[in-house]
């Protein structure tokens, strides 16, 4: 049998929506320097924990670049730290950059989660019925992103291994090479979106009464993470408004960890039962 770490990604595509719209939207609405803390913890530890560890290198750049950037024009606050060409350097102009750059790395994180727990079929379960276009249009971005990441790192190894690479040579010879990787990548992906076309008409996509998508089970699990979101959620933005900080703080890293719990749950009960 085959095991996956994952649990999460088991759950009901809208118990899943319902989970992500949440955490994301809190992750936006909150910016007290606490909460913000406790979300960036939060979505690092289930991000690398479930597979994402790149994301976060990925994300460094960015948030270096915000921390930097945000003082040198932003020049509100009242300590000042130093000057640079007659320009005020603030400490709240800092402290604000970096709750920005924490706020950013914490969306990503949760984003690049849903991307693993939310696949194309799901998502296009949820909206096929109101929105049957847009999902299945949504579904295949998804997909023919991921195939032309997969095209480009495998086309780059055919380079490489001919004699041509973008990292080394001259600026034009490294050019040429970038626009016939390109060409390449980009005509796998039409001639795969060609196929999948016709693979749909034949099997009859479309018509009236024919079942596109495959069916998804409500389980007690979902019901109980459903209740246990929209409850965390509600509680935390009503003990904020009180001026409860902790008990909003404690709930609040409750509710963020409610994955991570629940595979703690199935790992514990998958080794009782073996």
């Amino acid at each position: 049998m085959k095991r996956y770490y994952n649990h999460f990604e088991k759950l009901h595509p809208i118990t899943l929506i319902i989970y992500f719209i949440g955490v994301i939207f809190l992750s936006f609405m909150f910016d007290e320097p606490v909460l913000v803390s406790i979300n960036a913890v939060c979505a690092l530890t289930i991000c690398v924990l479930s597979g994402g560890w790149k994301t976060p290198l990925y994300a460094l750049p960015l948030m270096l670049f915000v921390i930097v950037l945000n003082p040198l024009f932003s020049h509100t606050g009242s300590t000042v730290l130093f000057y640079i060409n007659d320009n005020a350097v603030t400490k709240e102009a800092v402290i604000f950059g970096v709750r920005t750059a924490f706020t950013i790395l914490s969306a990503l994180m949760w984003f690049s989660f849903l991307n693993r727990s939310l696949s194309s079929d799901k998502f296009l379960y949820v909206f096929s019925r109101h929105l049957p276009n847009t999902a299945l249009m949504v579904s295949m971005i998804f997909k023919c992103t991921a195939e032309f990441s997969l095209q480009y790192k495998n086309m780059s190894s055919c380079c490489e291994s001919l004699g041509f690479s973008l990292k080394k040579g001259s600026l034009s010879s490294r050019l040429k090479t970038g626009a016939l990787l390109l060409t390449a990548v980009v005509g796998a992906g039409l001639e795969s979106s060609v196929d999948t076309a016709v693979s749909m008409k034949s099997r009859g996509y479309g018509l009236s009464g024919k079942s596109a998508v495959k069916r998804y089970f409500f389980s007690v699990s979902d019901a109980l993470i459903c209740a246990a979101a929209i409850l965390g959620f509600s509680g935390v933005i009503l003990l904020w408004a009180m001026k409860t900080n902790a008990a909003a703080a404690a709930v609040y890293a409750v509710l963020l960890n409610i994955p991570f719990l629940f595979n703690l749950v199935k790992e514990i009960k998958w080794k009782l039962i073996r």
